[in-house]
């Protein structure tokens, strides 16, 4: 899966005049990558919000809110979500550190994210609805009681007969690295499971005889199945833990990503 995710765990650090420093350690992305930011739940320290976002491996702060990569240009938005998950207003400067986003008007926890790539603002919008969504519909996760976790059945994991290889020269790559370019995780929280039963399920459906648009229904139909099984590893990892919340709302920043890349995809 062509989706190229920074790591959650240990790619957030504090700097002096930042609240959070959000960077990229994964060391490489495809032409056509959406890379997302890792998500964190960040309370300012003075008055409102300073985010930097250092460029991505192989990419240069640009003018507008942009990265030059080498690739070329690529877009950059950020996801600013407040406590009760209502988008926040913001601003944006490039210098040579990266991209600084700040939000003046918020004095509480706020969810930091980011994305770059072509269809960044489509993206960042649906991350926003999916946030807002789930706030609205009250399902939020809740820290829940360590015993919660003896309910749970383990894990989603890795299929037996899937072929993980990841190198230059295997046989359609993206569908046998779980997450292309990227880490398999949000913190403890292992999704290389998840994501192994959907490139099983996009090798499936690509090769049947089906229309394109039938193909994209089919894919659509994968792609819920992965986010649910996504935010079922982050109960299991996380039971007991308020980490269960940023680590299920990233997930439905993921699934705002690869909404984007079923849309467009041309059924190959």
């Amino acid at each position: 899966m062509t989706l190229w995710l920074a790591p959650s765990a240990g790619a957030i650090s504090i700097s002096r005049g930042y609240d959070a420093v959000l960077e990229d350690v994964s060391g490489g992305a495809a032409e056509d990558a959406l890379f997302i930011y890792p998500v964190h739940e960040v309370i300012p320290s003075g008055e409102g919000l300073r985010i930097l976002f250092r460029a991505p491996h192989g990419c240069s702060p640009a003018t507008g809110s942009a990265f030059t990569c080498e690739e070329g240009s690529r877009e950059f938005r950020p996801v600013l979500n407040d406590v009760s998950r209502e988008a926040v207003s913001y601003s944006v400067e490039v210098t040579h550190e990266g991209v600084i986003v700040t939000a003046p008007d918020v004095d509480g926890k706020v969810l930091v994210g980011g994305v770059v790539g072509e269809g960044a603002s489509h993206v960042q919008a649906a991350a926003l609805d999916n946030l807002s969504a789930k706030e609205s519909a009250g399902l939020v996760e809740k820290a829940v009681d360590e015993s919660s976790r003896v309910a749970l059945a383990g894990p989603v994991t890795v299929p037996r007969g899937y072929t993980h290889c990841p190198y230059i020269g295997c046989r359609d790559r993206t569908l046998h690295d779980y997450f292309s370019y990227s880490p398999d995780s949000w913190g403890r929280a292992d999704f290389r499971g998840p994501c192994a039963y959907h490139d099983t399920d996009i090798e499936r459906i690509r090769a049947l005889s089906r229309t394109l648009d039938a193909k994209r229904s089919a894919r659509r139909s994968a792609d819920a199945i992965l986010i649910t099984r996504m935010q079922y590893n982050c109960r299991w990892y996380y039971a007991g833990d308020a980490a269960v919340t940023p680590c299920s709302e990233f997930a439905l920043i993921y699934k705002a990503a690869i909404a984007y890349k079923t849309d467009t995809w041309n059924g190959r």
